[in-house]
């Protein structure tokens, strides 16, 4: 019982978010303290204990199950209740637009830590599952943040050639996050798109059934339609708010993917992931830094994911690993290259 209460933890950015939604537009002020959350997440998850290696599992699924269908609704919830928020704030006086500016700054930061949490995360889970419907509902919320093609370039490319040179996902050890970012931002879909091309060309149905059938072109028709909707029926800002608390979203995810996996292309270890125990970062990231496991068997559910130790060990959880990738990443780079040393040392 103590294991369920405790996931009820990934509740807290899509509620966050819903609870500032629903409740605004606010002062400058107040709207600055609808970021606390946050900043108590990041604090608890700088102090937080740490996992243990456990047996493996074999938890109910019926409850598990019905949190992550709670994130995903949440999720839909939070994007159209958004919309509405941002197409209602005003722009009459030089003190609105200064409280709108800072209410639209407010929603970026909440909804787009929201959507990379009970969003992409929640999807990561589902593309992975084995029913069909479980499988959709992942697309669709990839494609709530504009990034359906990840399903294929993370399944067939990621999973399939993890800790080898053709592997995107993986950062080389030289490899900034800035850098980082706008190469698998790009190669991510081309390399989907390639993917599909020869699924498909097996097939030989013809251009025309080939082309609809097409899972990456049906995900960016799907996200094209969506953000033309959100135009034409609330407006540019609105339209340019749904991209960008995707992009956001989509950031986070990437400095995960950045550190899950920097430099372990090397010949020098046989690591193939680096190691989270942060007891906080896994409850509110569905079991994420049990990513050894993970890439073990795709297939376990993620309250059954067990935490190992054979990886260089990241010395703070997700959270705190992820603001400090993108807002110090020298110093980052600077102690993943000696924690990777120190790691490799121990196999001599």
């Amino acid at each position: 019982m103590t294991s369920r209460l405790s996931s009820l933890l990934s509740l807290i950015f899509p509620i966050t978010s819903l609870l500032f939604l629903n409740s605004g537009p606010h002062t400058v002020t107040d709207a600055l303290l609808w970021t606390l959350p946050f900043w108590l997440v990041l604090a608890a998850d700088w102090l937080s204990p740490s996992m243990k290696p456990l047996s493996v599992k074999n938890s109910p699924q019926g409850f598990y199950n019905g949190l992550l269908y709670g994130l995903a609704l949440l999720q839909f919830i939070n994007l159209a209740v958004m919309i509405k928020f941002v197409s209602e704030l005003t722009w009459l006086t030089p003190q609105d637009i200064l409280i709108s500016i800072i209410n639209l700054l407010v929603v970026r930061f909440l909804v787009g830590t929201s959507s990379c949490c009970s969003g992409i995360i929640v999807a990561h889970e589902l593309i992975h599952r084995g029913r069909p419907m479980q499988r959709l509902l992942g697309r669709l919320l990839l494609m709530s943040v504009c990034y359906d093609h990840f399903a294929v370039a993370h399944k067939r490319g990621h999973h399939s050639h993890i800790g080898t040179p053709h592997d995107i996902t993986t950062a080389q050890r030289h490899e900034s996050f800035r850098a980082y970012w706008r190469r698998v931002a790009k190669e991510h879909f081309l390399y989907a798109w390639r993917c599909e091309k020869r699924r498909l060309y097996k097939y030989s149905r013809g251009f025309l059934l080939n082309t609809i059938s097409n899972t990456v072109l049906q995900g960016l028709l799907i996200e094209l339609a969506v953000v033309g909707f959100i135009y034409a029926e609330f407006g540019l800002l609105c339209a340019a708010m749904f991209l960008y608390q995707a992009y956001s979203a989509i950031r986070m995810l990437e400095a995960v993917n950045y550190f899950q996996h920097w430099g372990l292309t090397e010949e020098s270890h046989d690591a193939i992931a680096w190691v989270s125990d942060s007891w906080f970062s896994n409850l509110l990231l569905l079991g994420l830094p049990c990513h050894i496991c993970h890439h073990q068997n795709a297939t376990v559910q993620f309250q059954d994911l067990v935490y190992y130790e054979q990886g260089p060990k990241m010395p703070y959880g997700y959270f705190v690993t992820n603001l400090w990738v993108r807002l110090s990443n020298a110093s980052f780079r600077q102690n993943a290259a000696l924690q990777l040393e120190s790691y490799s040392r121990r196999g001599e």
